[in-house]
């Protein structure tokens, strides 16, 4: 799974690079580690010294325990100094000092003035800048500290790192020869040919929902937020919300969203407030780390929808966004339907049936058009869309195996399974790609063979 992601990714990033060059530097993005626990702890970042390896060919550099020879390279690392932990690093000769509006407590500031106006008349710090990366750290006058001295040696790097650097750098080595990539599976990822960078971040996206709808729940919560590391703070009604607890909050896994966290989910202990206003509705602090987004995200925030505790959520659908670096402020009014079922309408009172998808949750309208969408797509190619749950005894449609056939004698029989084979990846895509456009999307054409009914509540 980490080497389809890994190939999704890079083969992204490396086409937006080359269709931008000369225009904007590439960024890179490190994954999170499925693994990491999440902790709560104030972050305060100020610049030390390391004795560092950096390659002509990578922004950052590796970081040593030992002191520099003389005249050895050194470099300049965002130290935490809570958890000790040094990370990045980047060569001391990218790095300027400048001047800048604002420095947090946690010791980012931001963009440096660059207008000499502005900086005989706007308050500023000193700081310093490099150009890989959109923090400057606060410097506050003081002598950097150096990572080869014992009070910064940390206890702990990088935590996506799994063992500690070395103490001394690596012997120069040859550069490895170029390695190329198989054209046609390049093609079956389904970048071959596209050169707008809007239409590549879609592609990448729906490659990794492929790949994120084969895990295990349990891996899925471990690669997004945890509950106390995403909820910063909480109040409803006035009173401070207990967000360690089921019952204030429950997680629900969203297959575009990751992990979403219910509020007055549980039917049995249901909050309620008698009074309009935002002081005695729902307030929330969240930590929404940008730094830590994939490289085909395209905006940063969070998403909010509101819904009845007995439906299924669809945030992609129904949700509104709250972006980063703003108060969002939603005021909300219960309308509430009923409707007359025969002779009066054609409403029904269940409508959930065998075939219904959302096996947990009430029958809403929009439950209904999706399982018949997706019911569509499995009789069609074998396999399930990923954005949807797939019926008893179904599977998603993956990106490594040849399962999105009803029948795998119409794909060659040598096809090594061991690896994601690029005539698989063309099929699957190709007969979601095809299937999708023949029913005309998920709210296409196609609801009308569909036998979906309003409810009558």
């Amino acid at each position: 799974m980490s080497f389809l992601v890994s190939q999704i990714l890079n083969r992204f990033q490396l086409n937006v690079f080359d269709t931008q060059r000369g225009r904007a530097k590439r960024a890179t993005r490190v994954r999170r580690d499925a693994d990491k626990k999440p902790a709560k702890h104030k972050v305060i970042y100020k610049p030390v010294y390391a004795r560092c390896l950096c390659s002509e060919q990578a922004a950052e550099c590796v970081p040593f325990l030992t002191a520099p020879e003389v005249k050895e390279t050194l470099c300049i690392c965002y130290y935490d100094i809570y958890t000790r932990t040094a990370w990045p690093c980047y060569s001391e000769k990218n790095w300027r000092s400048e001047w800048c509006s604002h420095c947090n407590f946690d010791g980012y500031c931001s963009a440096a003035i660059t207008d000499q106006y502005n900086l005989s008349h706007t308050p500023s710090e000193p700081c310093i800048c490099n150009g890989f990366t959109s923090h400057c750290l606060a410097t506050r006058n003081e002598t950097f500290g150096s990572m080869w001295t014992n009070s910064l040696k940390p206890k702990e790097w990088y935590p996506y790192v799994t063992t500690p650097p070395p103490s001394e750098p690596p012997p120069i080595t040859e550069p490895a020869a170029e390695v190329t990539e198989d054209p046609t599976y390049l093609e079956a990822m389904g970048f071959e040919g596209v050169t707008d960078d809007i239409a590549k971040a879609g592609i990448a996206q729906e490659n990794t929902l492929f790949i994120m709808a084969n895990l295990s729940d349990e891996v899925k919560t471990k690669l997004s937020y945890g509950k106390q590391e995403f909820i910063q703070q909480c109040s409803f009604n006035g009173r401070q919300c207990n967000v360690e607890s089921y019952v204030d909050f429950k997680i629900h896994i969203d297959p575009v969203f990751g992990n979403c966290y219910k509020f007055n989910a549980d039917v049995t202990h249901k909050r309620s407030t008698t009074r309009a206003g935002p002081m005695y509705g729902l307030s929330l602090v969240v930590y929404v780390d940008v730094d830590d987004y994939l490289p085909t995200t395209k905006a940063a925030g969070v998403r909010v929808a509101v819904h009845p505790q007995e439906e299924y959520p669809f945030p992609d659908t129904f949700g509104y966004n709250a972006p980063t670096g703003l108060q969002s402020s939603f005021g909300i009014r219960l309308k509430k339907i009923e409707r007359l079922p025969q002779p009066y309408g054609d409403c029904i009172r269940e409508g959930k049936t065998e075939d219904y998808i959302y096996r947990d949750y009430v029958y809403t309208l929009e439950g209904c058009y999706r399982s018949c969408f997706q019911h569509t797509l499995i009789e069609k190619c074998g396999c399930g869309d990923p954005r949807f749950p797939v019926p008893v005894g179904q599977q998603h449609c993956r990106v490594d195996d040849g399962f999105a056939s009803n029948s795998l004698s119409e794909l060659p029989s040598l096809i090594d399974l061991t690896r994601p084979s690029s005539l698989t990846l063309r099929f699957i895509g190709s007969c979601l790609q095809n299937a999708t456009r023949e029913v005309g999307g998920l709210h296409g054409h196609f609801t009308s063979h569909c036998v979906c009914q309003q409810p009558c509540t």
